[in-house]
């Protein structure tokens, strides 16, 4: 019985062994769990670090109500921004800003050159550069010369006009003929000195045909179809004097 007692009065001491696996298994559970803490807390103290640490640009601007919310729209466009930048393939971001610069000197350049000026128009009448006479017919008229008498030229274009003019009309192909035979000069010559023929019936019957032709004004009347007659023969012509 005394040995019983004894025995169970004294329980046997748990060996070494075993308390020293079961520490280590629970000091390996906690650095296991302290480590997953500051694996996952990293991140978030990184990103804080870096919001506090790194200044907004000059050109973000914010309109939150607090520090925190601003920090979270730039962190925002800043990952919108590299994930544009990620899209681009590498040969179209080195073209993106050579692009820019040939824009820009483009636009420079259509500033500083001047606009074009207008070409002037310029219209030309053919009346006006084609010559009825030709030299043959100048030296023709100049034969017979200017003046009043018988015989020069403008005598006998004053009768060649006189003599179209019958039964109170005028008749162009008559003086012409006329000039034609009498001064021998072309057809061509002859219609520009019937233009003035024509003006002075039109303009100046009562002092031409009625009266002297080379009176003052007779030759005063008929001044500006003698001007007709000049611009279309292209050549000299031989001028009336007053008698």
């Amino acid at each position: 019985r005394t040995s019983r007692a004894e025995s169970a009065g004294h329980q046997s001491p748990v060996p070494s062994c075993i308390l020293s696996s079961a520490a280590m298994r629970t000091a390996t559970l906690l650095l296991v769990s302290a480590s997953a803490s500051l694996f996952l807390a990293a991140p978030a103290f990184a990103e804080e670090a870096l919001a506090e640490d790194e200044p907004f640009p000059e050109d973000f601007a914010c309109v939150a109500n607090s520090r925190e919310e601003c920090e979270i729209s730039f962190r925002q466009l800043r990952a919108a921004a590299q994930t544009g930048e990620k899209a681009l393939a590498p040969g179209e971001k080195a073209a993106v800003a050579p692009a820019k610069d040939e824009q820009a000197k483009v636009e420079k350049k259509a500033k500083a050159e001047p606009a074009p000026r207008a070409r002037p128009v310029v219209v030309t009448q053919a009346n006006a550069t084609a010559a009825g006479c030709t030299a043959e017919d100048q030296a023709a008229m100049a034969k017979l010369g200017g003046g009043n008498e018988d015989g020069t030229f403008p005598k006998v274009s004053s009768e060649c006009g006189h003599a179209a003019y019958s039964w109170f009309s005028f008749h162009p192909s008559s003086m012409t003929s006329c000039l034609q035979r009498r001064v021998g000069i072309s057809a061509s010559c002859a219609a520009c000195f019937v233009k003035a023929g024509q003006y002075g019936v039109d303009h100046c019957k009562l002092q031409c045909l009625f009266g002297s032709w080379c009176s003052k004004m007779c030759l005063g009347c008929s001044a500006e179809g003698t001007e007709v007659a000049k611009t279309c023969a292209g050549v000299p012509t031989p001028q009336a004097a007053y008698c």
